[in-house]
């Protein structure tokens, strides 16, 4: 079995579409994207077994995903840091992960 005619692993899938959620929030893009067909076929072109995800998946059980494992982040920063740099880290933090602009 090649590569492009294996499935990902339920692990794989998952950190796949975090990486998708990163790349879409960090390009700007609309999460309607998901949903056109030709944008599609860039990834099942490549790995026609890919589980490309819809809108509708993107914007729910990816996104709360995605916020979850970003507030634990910030909760493990707040643990370890002091006033000053916990608001250096959270305006850079908000800045480059703004993800209630795409919902």
């Amino acid at each position: 079995m090649t590569l492009e005619d294996k499935p990902l692993g339920d692990n794989e899938q998952v950190a796949w579409e975090q990486q998708l959620l990163k790349g879409t929030v960090s390009a700007n893009l609309p999460l309607s994207s998901w949903d056109d067909d030709e944008f599609r076929k860039c990834f099942t072109d490549i790995r026609p077994k890919l589980v490309v995800p819809s809108r509708r998946v993107m914007s729910s059980r990816i996104l709360d995903l995605g916020a979850k494992n970003a507030r634990e982040e910030m909760q493990k920063l707040v643990a370890l840091s002091d006033g000053e740099l916990l608001v250096s880290i959270l305006l850079d933090y908000l800045i480059k992960y703004d993800f209630s602009s795409n919902r």
